[in-house]
């Protein structure tokens, strides 16, 4: 006569697990070593977490699955990256919005505290309104962040709204609220001359 049975099945098993991370690296190789520390971090967080491993039991299509007294860790020492793509959108040099918000407030401030008799403030406010000046100001936030990056890198400048905004103005900015310049480095070099 046939009985039931429950029969435990081992099966040894070893499988690569991938994803995907989105580093900021100098090159392809420094990009795969930044990779490689973040996973290996969270891996070793989540180990420790569990105080065991990864889970005991997991389900693969219609297999119910129990894992074996044996340990179920990461083998660290045979982890590796694989090719890193690099990121078409990312360019670590545009502002982004927060940045131009800043640099837009920052900009119509240091304007409103011009002297009265500045030409900016008795000529060209009353002449084409606080919207144009606005505008103006909008227009040439993205390139005041951007020289602002590059003064602070070349010269350790610190106080971007109280400081470099009005001298900014001043030196980049003609009577009309216009920039000078629209190159980066020509702004840098007004910038710098002015000194």
């Amino acid at each position: 006569m046939s009985k039931g049975w429950y029969v435990k099945v081992d099966v040894p098993v070893q499988f690569m697990m991938d994803c995907n991370i989105g580093v900021v690296a100098e090159s392809e190789g420094g990009a795969q070593q930044a990779a490689e520390e973040i996973v290996a971090d969270e891996l070793r967080k989540t180990v420790d977490e569990l105080q065991e491993g990864f889970p005991w039991d997991f389900t693969t299509g219609c297999l119910n699955w129990s894992r074996g007294g044996g340990t179920l860790e990461p083998v660290f020492e045979l982890m590796r990256a694989g090719s890193a793509t690099p990121d078409s959108d990312f360019d670590p040099d545009e502002p982004d919005a927060d940045d131009l918000m800043e640099a837009a407030m920052c900009l119509l401030e240091a304007f409103w505290n011009l002297p009265d008799d500045d030409k900016r403030r008795s000529d060209f406010l009353p002449n084409h309104g606080i919207a144009h000046v606005r505008s103006q100001v909008a227009d040439a936030a993205s390139l005041c962040h951007q020289t602002w990056r590059v003064v602070i890198d070349d010269d350790g400048f610190d106080c971007f709204d109280w400081d470099f905004c009005p001298q900014f103005l001043d030196r980049c900015m003609d009577e009309q609220m216009v920039l000078k310049s629209n190159d980066l480095f020509e702004l840098v070099r007004m910038w710098k001359e002015a000194q």
